[in-house]
């Protein structure tokens, strides 16, 4: 089953935006110079009001569509639970994955393929204590008619762990009961968008050089936390993820402007040059 696009995310504030501009180019037709109304304007909230209305009825149509959705398809439960909740970290949703395997049925859709790799993609090398593993930690998904080109992030940068994963997938994507006979579905490792950083650190009295190991520590950790396909370091992120404890202020040096990431490739630092300077 394929889900229709029939359910959206109301935005109140965007909403709202696109009313004033609409009025006030209406507006602006007749009297030339019209100025964009205020929280001051009655006209404002009046708009507010509609814009209010709208998110309501969206809201309501979203809620009858689901019902009607949850009737029609024994598959939905399945392709619903099949997202990350909020907070939720990839080894929970990999968990009640497990849980609700027998809800797999071959829907098809992009979001079943997306939790059927975190729960089919996990593989171990090694024995003992010695033993390596590793599992999906992010997949983007394409769909051209009944070809699936799946990319997934693995949570090993490990060359033969990466293999291992994709040949996992690949075997358990073989088996009927896991997707729609007629689809070919493939799976590759996602590949890297590296980007160096280069700053310049101003530390406040009584912290020092040694500080810069911490810093860096804190920086890489973060960005590992936040890595996911398509996801963009933006240069404010990184500025303040640089403001560590001790730190004065960060004068960024590169990247000058936010990197742009594919959907199906995830960023890597290929350089972390910070300089510091001590009060």
């Amino acid at each position: 089953m394929q889900l229709p696009k029939i359910i959206e995310t109301p935005d109140f504030q965007r909403s709202l935006e696109e009313n004033l501009d609409r009025f006030t180019a209406l507006a602006r037709e007749k009297i030339p110079g019209f100025t964009r109304p205020t929280p001051a304007d009655p006209a404002y909230h009046l708009l507010v009001e509609i814009t209010l209305l709208r998110v309501i009825i969206t809201e309501k149509t979203n809620a009858a569509a689901y019902a009607q959705l949850i009737r029609l398809s024994n598959d939905l439960e399945f392709i619903f639970k099949g997202k990350l909740r909020p907070g939720e970290d990839y080894e929970a949703f990999r968990a009640r994955m497990r849980g609700t395997r027998y809800l797999a049925s071959p829907a098809g859709t992009v979001a079943m393929y997306k939790a059927l790799s975190f729960l089919y993609g996990e593989a171990t090398l090694g024995t003992g204590r010695d033993a390596r593993s590793a599992a999906v930690k992010d997949a983007h998904v394409q769909v051209s008619g009944g070809a699936i080109l799946v990319h997934v992030l693995v949570s090993s940068e490990a060359a033969d762990l990466k293999a291992a994963v994709v040949s996992a997938l690949t075997e358990a994507f073989k088996l009927e009961t896991v997707k729609p006979a007629l689809d070919s579905v493939t799976f590759r490792a996602a590949l890297t968008t590296p980007f160096p950083i280069a700053a310049t650190i101003s530390l406040m009295p009584g912290f020092g050089q040694d500080h810069k190991a911490t810093i860096e520590k804190n920086f890489r950790e973060r960005f590992e936390a936040e890595k996911r396909l398509g996801w963009v370091p933006t240069v404010s992120w990184i500025i303040k993820e640089l403001h560590h404890t001790g730190v004065r202020s960060v004068v960024l040096r590169s990247p000058v402007s936010n990197i742009p990431v594919q959907p199906e490739r995830y960023a890597v630092i290929s350089t972390l040059d910070l300089a510091v300077e001590t009060a």
